[in-house]
């Protein structure tokens, strides 16, 4: 049991058969829970709300950020930007963005034995070509401050075609991705024939995990997204698919408990602390999800990787998961524009630009 828990508490219980990786960029809670609780996770994920969260909390990193790509500039004989209606200070901005993403990065692999997780720009999913270019100026980001790409998977929000720049990655370049924002079984078959190595869904609905004082609990049999974390789950399990089930944007303990025995769980803070103070209830036999089912309960064996017109119309036809892909993606990308806005302040507080 991990100290300072109940005893049987839903975080010990479940562990027992699924793996665990922390939803945060924070180092200080990793080590909080390291040192407290005795806990080690496997990975830590992010995206870019848990990335401005992160800057604003810790705006150290951005400042560190900033040194780092001014003497990229210098090294090279490039102009640094001093006003922000010059003609570079946006690729100026983009360099910081992505050097920041690289150390916080780094700090928190300090803290455990797996990967960090960082996402390409949502906006670029739907153009394998700047899907790529945006995973590899990631990579390459990490590579200046010291980290080798095995260490590092790409966050890749899941289209057909940026699913098409997740294989060229791997095969390509030997860099690893998530696939994420995860909502149908279009989205998890393809994940699976890109060779993703991580296929992430979003259980809990994404405004109820930005604000947790909008969650409101719901039975798991009226819950999409546990529903089709579910099924995917039974059609990987039934198919013997290599890409690994990743439960992501989990708002309620209940989904907690019904996925036990999927692959992975990557956890946030909050819910962690819950999983610490609860028994699982007795209706919970865990684990609730095998390891093996059958092709009739998994489903036939599908294929879109090579498709593109059958993939989507038959994502399309799946309103809901639509909706919140769609939902998702713009959040994302508001979220990196106010990366940007706070970048833009720092530099000013800083005294880099006038």
């Amino acid at each position: 049991m991990v100290r300072g828990a109940v005893q049987n508490n839903s975080f010990d219980e479940i562990s027992k058969f699924s793996v665990y990786s922390l939803d945060s960029q924070d180092t200080e809670l990793s080590n909080s829970f390291k040192l407290q609780n005795g806990i080690q996770f496997l990975n830590a994920t992010s995206n870019q709300a848990i990335c401005l969260g992160n800057w604003l909390a810790h705006p150290n990193n951005v400042f560190e950020a900033i040194d780092l790509v001014n003497q990229d500039y210098k090294s090279i004989g490039k102009v640094i930007p001093t006003i922000a209606t010059d003609s570079t200070f946006d690729s100026y901005l983009d360099a910081i963005v992505l050097k920041s993403i690289a150390v916080t990065g780094k700090k928190q692999l300090e803290t455990i034995p797996g990967c960090v997780l960082s996402q390409t720009i949502p906006k670029y999913s739907s153009s394998t070509e700047l899907t790529i270019k945006d995973a590899l100026n990631i990579i390459d980001a990490y590579k200046s401050v010291g980290v080798d790409k095995s260490r590092v998977i790409i966050k890749i929000p899941t289209t057909w075609e940026s699913m098409q720049a997740s294989k060229i990655l791997l095969l390509d370049h030997g860099v690893k991705s998530l696939a994420t924002v995860v909502h149908s079984i279009e989205q998890a078959v393809i994940a699976a024939e890109a060779g993703c190595e991580y296929v992430a869904t979003y259980v809990d609905p994404l405004q109820e995990n930005l604000d947790l004082s909008s969650y409101r609990p719901t039975s798991l049999d009226t819950n999409y997204g546990y529903q089709i974390t579910v099924k995917i789950h039974k059609y990987y399990k039934a198919h013997g698919i290599k890409s690994k089930l990743m439960s992501a944007a989990t708002a309620g303990i209940n989904t907690i408990w019904g996925l036990s025995g999927i692959d992975e769980m990557t956890l946030p803070g909050h819910m962690i602390h819950k999983m610490l103070s609860l028994p699982v209830p007795p209706e919970y036999e865990l684990p609730v999800l095998k390891k093996t089912y059958t092709v009739a309960e998994g489903g036939d064996l599908l294929t879109f990787i090579n498709d593109r017109e059958k993939y989507y119309k038959s994502f399309r036809l799946n309103t809901e998961a639509c909706e919140r892909l769609e939902f998702a993606n713009r959040i994302f990308d508001e979220c990196n524009d106010k990366c940007k806005v706070l970048i833009n302040s720092l530099l000013k507080e800083g005294g880099f630009i006038n």
